[in-house]
């Protein structure tokens, strides 16, 4: 099974050039069975690892890496047909309906930083997760990460605060920043971008980059 054998014309989540699939038992047999495997190795190569998962202290140990992101929704950044190139994730969703907020995160391959495809992807994302009912997102990261938190300005986040000696980073203690989007400030932004989404655009993102989701060379 690949990509292109889903029926995903009435599917919301895509432009004409990327896709976001979710990692759930409707697409199960689509996956590779070392997926994670290759995501983890993939972030490790690009030396992004600690970086996207800066709360984890032991994020080089696949299984306790594995045992977190397998509990949490997941979504597969896709450039169409079957390249993938970034993942995201939701985690300690809480609340009632109405009223649920929750925390994220999302990386993506060094190869593919820059692109006008990774905006894409994360509105598309952010967009998925709302859907979820939730209200509003957090998301903390290293105080130096301030291409991220730049980044997130984008889709309507704002700072909220640094976290003095919040991570533990090689044994040493390292400041965090605090960010939130709720959907209220969103939404407006996304209808925008979708007006736009459609206009054709050079990714300049290499072909051969990334991890296919089919199996072949990786």
């Amino acid at each position: 099974m690949q990509v292109t054998d889903l029926n995903l014309k009435e599917f919301d989540y895509q432009t004409p050039e990327v896709l976001l699939l979710p990692v759930n038992l409707q697409y199960r047999k689509l996956f590779p069975p070392d997926l994670y495997q290759r995501i983890h190795q993939q972030l490790i190569a690009d030396g992004t690892l600690q970086t996207v998962f800066c709360g984890m202290q032991n994020a080089e140990d696949f299984k306790e890496w594995s045992d977190y992101i397998t509990k949490c929704p997941v979504v597969l950044y896709i450039i169409k047909p079957d390249r993938l190139i970034g993942f995201g994730w939701v985690a300690e969703r809480e609340g009632v309906e109405g009223h649920r907020k929750a925390s994220f995160g999302f990386g993506f391959f060094r190869h593919a930083w820059g692109t006008k495809l990774v905006r894409d992807l994360c509105f598309l994302s952010l967009r998925w997760w709302f859907d979820l009912d939730i209200e509003i997102l957090y998301a903390s990261s290293l105080k130096t990460n301030r291409l991220a938190v730049n980044f997130s300005r984008n889709f309507g986040f704002r700072k909220l605060c640094d976290l003095p000696k919040f991570f533990l980073q090689a044994g040493r203690l390292v400041d965090g920043t605090l960010i939130c989007l709720p959907r209220d400030v969103f939404d407006p932004l996304y209808t925008a971008w979708r007006v736009k989404v459609d206009t054709p655009q050079v990714s300049g993102i290499k072909p051969n980059g990334g991890v296919h989701l089919t199996e072949r060379e990786v």
